[in-house]
């Protein structure tokens, strides 16, 4: 039997003894709080550094933007060329009451139709896409064979424990398409207080060729004039300010 040491830490502080492959960052993105590298300053710091390569950082956070705050607190480094991994994540939770919440299945991958049969449905607990950060570029959608490596090697060990795991070629836009219907969809059941099911029910189990989401008959045309009427004009409103950045990134970057 081998025995492999598994130190668990307190802090950052007493963890920074020694080199790691991985750093993954899995707390909530909060700057006006606390930056992610003053979180990681132990490993920022120049005692670490002058002993120990720096590791591929992985950031387990949704959100646009999160990744530029420690890629510049790393490039000040002076060391090698910092290697974030940048993460979507989805995981199916129902808020049960007060601080209860449920973690659940939810369906990973969209029905897709051979003629009038429904070919997959898969149910899975959480699903993660990963994908290179590459700073002012949107434009690469192609991992080099080093990044691919790096991925895949990052993706067996969560698939390893059981996530869904995609490889992405630009994490960036993927990360944009999640946080649309995170706005969307999310805030209307926050300032609502009721779960998106009270407003669209769930799918039947057997899908017919064309399905529409099903509401009930009492709430339908509410939903039909306010709800649905207000989800499309904030994804329109999304897509507006996306094309917006857009723009504004292709100046900066030409």
């Amino acid at each position: 039997m081998i025995l492999v040491e598994r130190p668990v830490c307190n802090s950052v502080s007493s963890a920074a003894d020694r080199p790691y492959s991985y750093i993954i960052v899995t707390t909530k993105v909060v700057p006006e709080l606390v930056k992610v590298s003053e979180v990681l300053a132990p490993l920022l710091s120049s005692a670490y550094t002058e002993k120990f390569l720096q590791p591929t950082y992985v950031l387990m956070q949704n959100g646009l933007n999160v990744e530029m705050e420690l890629y510049n607190t790393l490039k000040t480094l002076g060391v090698a060329e910092p290697r974030i991994i940048s993460t979507a994540l989805w995981i199916g939770t129902n808020l049960l009451e007060g601080n209860v919440v449920e973690h659940n299945d939810f369906v990973c991958e969209l029905f897709s139709y051979m003629k009038y049969d429904v070919e997959v449905i898969t149910l899975v607990q959480d699903r993660v896409a990963l994908g290179i950060y590459r700073h002012n570029d949107n434009a690469t959608t192609i991992n080099t064979p080093e990044q691919a490596v790096l991925l895949e090697d990052f993706a067996g060990m969560l698939e390893a424990g059981g996530s869904t795991v995609e490889v992405v070629g630009e994490i960036q836009r993927v990360k944009f398409r999640k946080n649309i219907w995170n706005v969307a969809f999310s805030s209307f059941a926050t300032l609502t207080g009721y779960p998106l099911p009270a407003i669209f029910r769930p799918a039947p189990a057997k899908l017919p060729p064309k399905y529409s989401p099903y509401t009930s008959p009492t709430t339908a045309a509410l939903v039909d004039a306010e709800v649905t009427t207000a989800f499309k004009a904030t994804i329109r409103e999304l897509l507006t300010l996306g094309n917006v950045a857009i723009n504004l990134l292709s100046k900066q970057t030409s």
